[in-house]
């Protein structure tokens, strides 16, 4: 067995477990973390400056900047939960090693 095949295999299954089990609690943690970094963002005139000009050149106006607080808040659970069924497969994780000089022997076995 290579360093880490276990590790992997049990947190690989844990994130795809949680890619349908995502609760409700999670996803209004979330819509509210996202609100309130989204504000918190706008407090400065360079933060305010920097999301004019994202909503401009990305998004579709400066406008859309002032329906962004209601956008999050109608994200649902179903949604959430739809996304990370997506998204959160085998075929779309990425596995990376951070190995140390201590280990790096054993990875190469």
């Amino acid at each position: 067995m290579q360093l880490g095949d276990w590790t992997t295999r049990r947190l690989s299954n844990q994130l795809l477990a949680a890619g349908t089990s995502i609760g409700a609690n999670l996803a209004e943690a979330a819509s509210g973390q996202t609100r309130a970094d989204f504000i918190r963002g706008l407090e400065s005139n360079s933060g305010l400056a920097a999301a004019l000009a994202d909503f401009e050149t990305l998004r579709g106006g400066w406008e859309k900047l002032f329906e962004e607080v209601g956008r999050i808040q109608a994200v649902t659970r179903e949604q959430v939960q739809a996304a990370a069924r997506t998204y959160l497969t085998k075929d779309n994780a990425t596995i990376g090693y951070m190995l140390t000089e201590g280990n790096k022997e054993t990875a190469e076995r």
